[in-house]
């Protein structure tokens, strides 16, 4: 893949896409029509990222994914439950996308990627480079996936984010939350939490040990893990922004390169 066609990563948040805490999952098709909406007028290679939101936590913690001492056994007779809310979860993405005109194609982990002990050790990504080449946006979701270990486990939208910015040298990453951006405490609980505009070298650190696990059933390690792998990014010299995307227009300004209300990793 030639560098000029360096992707922008953007992470669609579980908690944005779906209604994370109900029960059975639910998408949020108002956001992920406004969503698609904003994308329809970029034009240059994007790859879409779903977080799991209802459609995978809930199925994943069901087939005890979520707990450590679960067998592989236990866990691999959940594959096709979770398989099947990611398949619903992204069919709803794509359409939304065919409907404003964005050409776009669903890649999902489970076809591509072998895992060892919860980290990748194979990802076939000739569908990826290929489909960008072609000018199609790529989506690809949170997932479960074969571990060579331990029958099966959990592949994060976070991981992936990490790991596909990593091998395209992506341009930028676009972390969309349900939240401003990073906050020195939980925005939900504490009214007068500040919004840190910026993460540096100077307190990055502080930040990190800061941030807590997510309110809602998430089996993919909390924010503080997700902020490190963004932070580790940065320190490639990408471009890492997190930001509301349920605000309209926020996700349409970044990629016009606007000024908006976000949080900037910049650690380089």
């Amino acid at each position: 893949m030639s560098k000029e066609l360096s992707p922008t990563i953007i992470k669609l948040g579980g908690s944005v896409i779906t209604y994370k805490s109900k029960t059975p999952p639910t998408t949020n098709r108002v956001i992920i029509h406004r969503i698609a909406q904003e994308l329809a007028s970029y034009n240059e290679p994007l790859i879409l990222i779903l977080g799991g939101g209802a459609h995978g936590h809930q199925a994943a913690h069901e087939h005890g994914f979520s707990t450590v001492s679960s067998n592989a056994s236990s866990r691999t007779t959940g594959i096709s439950h979770i398989r099947h809310n990611m398949t619903m979860l992204a069919h709803e993405v794509e359409t939304a996308l065919s409907a404003t005109g964005v050409p776009s194609v669903v890649v999902p982990p489970f076809c591509t990627t072998v895992l060892r002990n919860g980290h990748i050790t194979e990802y076939f990504t000739e569908a990826i480079s290929n489909s960008l080449e072609a000018g199609l946006v790529v989506i690809v979701h949170g997932d479960v996936c074969f571990d060579l270990e331990q029958g099966a486990l959990i592949l994060s939208g976070d991981t992936l984010v990490s790991w596909l910015a990593m091998r395209y040298a992506a341009r930028r990453i676009l972390v969309g939350t349900d939240v401003d951006g990073v906050y020195d405490s939980d925005p939900r609980t504490n009214p007068d939490a500040a919004l840190i505009t910026r993460v540096d070298q100077s307190n990055m650190e502080t930040i990190v040990q800061q941030t807590g696990p997510s309110m809602a059933v998430d089996v993919t390690g909390g924010m503080s893990k997700k902020l490190s792998e963004l932070i580790s990014l940065a320190k490639h010299g990408m471009e890492v922004v997190i930001f509301n995307l349920l605000v309209p227009n926020r996700l349409a300004r970044l990629l016009r390169d606007e000024h908006t209300t976000c949080t900037r990793i910049e650690v380089t």
